[in-house]
């Protein structure tokens, strides 16, 4: 028994009748054909094939009423040839050409602007790995190792600092306020004490050397200290105003409130009342 079974129309004859539809003004059949050639995946292996099939379609579905559909299916037949162009003669639906060259030119336009963006992050990527690859030098005054606690604050031990700024402001300032106390009510030789204050007078001045003592230990401490970890050059962050301006810019960071030290914002000072001498500690905020 013989069976007759229909052949299978090849790609290039649905090409074919897509194209007669097309010439003939059927545009609903046109676009279904075409659509067909191209979904799910492309029948056709000619690339010129291909953007006719995407162009033609896109025609179509103006035609039909889609110019959204329409500008997808021209971006999809320029992604193959960016340099095509409609001819009037074959395409009479102004419309289209226009919706056309609206796409090429939204194509190009998001091109150049992705391009521009790419272009922009090689250019602070080579930037931030130059950036990353300098080294910034600071040179440690050797002079501030016999003033401390700046010396710590240098070779940046901040605690150590802060502990022995506030002993030696502590000690100089009871030595210095106990003397000046003296001073005003005795007289500078102490020859004006009465009989009956002369324990309380000798009394004060034993604490007045004796935080002076503590002060001179604690100022020679100090200095040993910072001349044991001290280093004529240490690394930092690279000097911003010696990049070029336009690094400067493209690296610049938002301002930040600036920070105040913590021994700035301590206040130590002696304090003299009538009854005696004391220390009096503040904090700034």
């Amino acid at each position: 028994m013989l069976l007759s079974v229909p052949a299978l129309a090849t790609p290039s004859e649905d090409l074919a009748l897509a194209r007669q539809a097309f010439r003939n003004g059927n545009y609903q059949i046109a676009l279904e054909k075409y659509n067909a050639l191209v979904r799910p995946k492309p029948q056709l292996a000619n690339s010129l094939d291909l953007v006719e099939a995407y162009v033609n379609l896109g025609v179509c579905r103006v035609e039909t009423g889609d110019e959204a559909g329409a500008k997808s299916e021209f971006e999809k037949a320029l992604e193959i040839d960016p340099n095509k162009q409609l001819d009037p003669l074959i395409i009479t639906n102004k419309k289209a050409i226009e919706l056309f060259d609206d796409t090429k030119a939204d194509i190009r336009t998001r091109k150049d602007r992705e391009a521009a963006k790419r272009r922009e992050f090689e250019e602070k990527e080579r930037i931030r790995k130059f950036r990353e690859s300098l080294i910034g030098v600071k040179d440690n005054p050797y002079w501030l190792n016999f003033v401390p606690p700046f010396g710590q604050f240098q070779n940046k031990h901040y605690v150590k600092g802060v502990l022995l700024g506030v002993g030696e402001v502590a000690t100089l300032g009871t030595s210095i306020g106990i003397w000046w106390y003296l001073v005003n009510k005795y007289g500078i030789r102490s020859d004006q004490v009465d009989p009956l204050d002369g324990a309380s007078v000798r009394r004060l001045q034993q604490i007045e050397i004796g935080a002076g003592v503590a002060f001179l230990s604690l100022y020679a401490l100090g200095v040993i200290d910072a001349h044991r970890h001290y280093t004529a050059k240490t690394r930092t962050d690279v000097d911003e105003s010696l990049l070029p301006p336009e690094w400067q810019e493209s690296t610049k960071k938002p301002a930040t409130p600036k920070k105040t030290s913590l021994l700035r914002r301590l206040q130590v000072a002696p304090m003299i009342t009538p009854d005696g001498v004391g220390i009096g500690i503040g904090w700034e905020n």
